[in-house]
């Protein structure tokens, strides 16, 4: 299947995101595997996440060659979308593996991210207990001043908030956008607008996804660094 910008716009306008479909190859899906069933096994089959490191970037890498096609239609989403070019180098990136109780316990955690657009690479996604993603788009504007992200942030992250996403969950899941992803494909959204969380994985298996975050929003924010710092 084709995709390019326009049709990942809108998508993403249409759906609350969009899919650049099989352009994962199967052998640094199956490197990505090991690496992850690695990783949880030295975690005791508990919950364990890389923030953008070399241990699994080396594998990662292969997916997203120097000026592929997949990374200039990322990033002239980006730049359509956010009203300037997406930043040089390469995206700030994290892999997290919910497995065990402990990945239970990160289920279902509501929340904006930071950067202006998320790409999610599946890795393992169990076909009986996949942990569908949730996503309510459009949910916030880019906020001009971290400050008013900041008040985002503490109005969707205390336990009254998070108690009423998750019963709006259970008793109407038609609110809000539900995907499943499947490894080979690579799905955008806008995470710094879109509220989103992941539904529960049984704790005997394991979900394991690539997150790829462009742009950080309020990187050159005196504020932000203050409280990044503490």
């Amino acid at each position: 299947m084709a995709f390019d910008v326009a049709t990942a716009l809108a998508a993403m306008a249409r759906d609350g995101y969009a899919v650049l479909p099989q352009v994962v190859s199967a052998a640094t899906v199956d490197a990505l595997v090991e690496f992850v069933e690695a990783a949880v096994v030295s975690a005791g089959g508990e919950y364990v996440h890389f923030k953008d490191s070399d241990a699994f970037g080396e594998v990662l890498a292969r997916a997203w060659p120097e000026e592929s096609q997949v990374d200039r239609v990322i990033r002239g989403v980006f730049a359509a979308g956010v009203g300037r070019p997406a930043p040089a180098g390469r995206p700030f990136r994290v892999l997290r593996c919910i497995s065990g109780l402990s990945g239970a316990n990160r289920s279902l955690n509501f929340h904006f991210d930071s950067y202006a657009l998320t790409a999610v690479v599946p890795v393992m996604i169990p076909s009986d207990s996949p942990g569908d993603l949730l996503l309510m788009p459009n949910a916030r504007p880019l906020r001009r001043w971290y400050v008013a992200n900041l008040l985002d942030q503490i109005l969707v992250s205390n336990r009254i908030a998070q108690s009423y996403f998750r019963r709006k969950w259970r008793s109407r899941p038609e609110e809000f956008v539900h995907l499943r992803p499947v490894p080979g494909n690579v799905y955008l959204f806008w995470g710094y607008r879109a509220l989103h969380a992941n539904e529960p994985c049984h704790p005997s298996r394991t979900r394991a996804t690539v997150l790829l975050h462009y742009g950080n929003v309020h990187e050159h924010s005196a504020i932000a660094r203050v409280v990044r710092s503490r």
